[in-house]
């Protein structure tokens, strides 16, 4: 017997066993394993069934953003005109109006009111109405994008009888953004949408109801807050909202927030 020629198939056979395990082994895991959103890859919604509204492109390049809070000065609250009571506390002011303004339906008045009576009115924009009519919220943009949902950068107006009686303010001032060239290209909302079908946060049926670009809250401390550039997705599913705002410029479109209400 050729021992050599033996050993010789025996170890092709071994070879060749071990080679089809393997083979039948990648098979059976990759059936089984999720395979995670790649931002290359391409989703066609329609098949889900799944409403899709149009979307802008942001040619900008952004970094994240630090916002310090502002204190207001002396000469700040001795500029307002319109007050007849001021109160300031940390980076708040409070403020009490001499006469109530009417609002009226279309809150045109208010906003003529913040560009030309409020300190840095022209810095804020009508953001949330309370849906009792008890207050009415213009938040902070920077850089003619919203910053969502922050009490450090809003005015709060509260309103009696369809009148506007008080307001408080907080400010954000200085932001540090670093040089536009060294920015990040923005994920485009397309592929936001993508990731979130993904990760099952829009199912079939579903109806993406608004898509915009602002700033999110991404990290707090004493002095300021680091704000991440995000899309803020609305998805509407029969009686329910649900609001996610997912980083627009980290490959892992990272959900910073997500909320949940019911249709109004």
């Amino acid at each position: 017997m050729d021992w050599k020629l033996t050993k010789s198939l025996f170890i092709a056979v071994f070879l060749i066993m071990n080679i089809i395990l393997l083979y039948i082994y990648y098979d059976k895991t990759t059936e089984s394993t999720y395979t995670p959103y790649s931002p290359d890859e391409q989703i066609d919604l329609s098949d889900a069934n799944v409403e899709v509204p149009t979307y802008k492109t942001i040619e900008e390049r952004y970094n994240n953003i630090t916002a310090f809070f502002y204190s207001f000065t002396k000469d700040d609250i001795e500029s307002i005109k319109h007050a007849k009571d001021i109160k300031r506390k940390d980076h708040k002011i409070e403020v009490t109006l001499k006469n109530p303004l009417p609002i009226g339906n279309d809150y045109k008045t208010l906003s003529t009111f913040v560009e030309e009576e409020i300190l840095y009115g022209e810095e804020y924009h009508l953001a949330i109405l309370d849906e009792h009519g008890e207050t009415i919220e213009y938040g902070q943009i920077y850089d003619d994008y919203p910053i969502y949902d922050n009490d450090q950068g809003e005015i709060v107006f509260k309103i009696k009888d369809n009148k506007v009686i008080s307001y408080t303010q907080t400010r954000f001032n200085p932001f540090e953004s670093g040089e536009e060239d060294s920015g990040s290209n923005i994920i485009s909302a397309k592929k936001v949408i993508e990731s979130l079908y993904e990760k099952q946060k829009i199912k079939n049926g579903d109806r993406v109801g608004n898509l915009k670009f602002g700033f999110k809250q991404y990290i707090t401390d004493s002095k300021g807050q680091i704000l991440s550039p995000s899309w803020k997705v609305t998805i509407e599913r029969d009686e329910e909202v649900f609001i996610y705002y997912v980083d627009a410029i980290h490959s892992e479109l990272k959900i910073l927030d997500e909320q949940q209400q019911q249709k109004e």
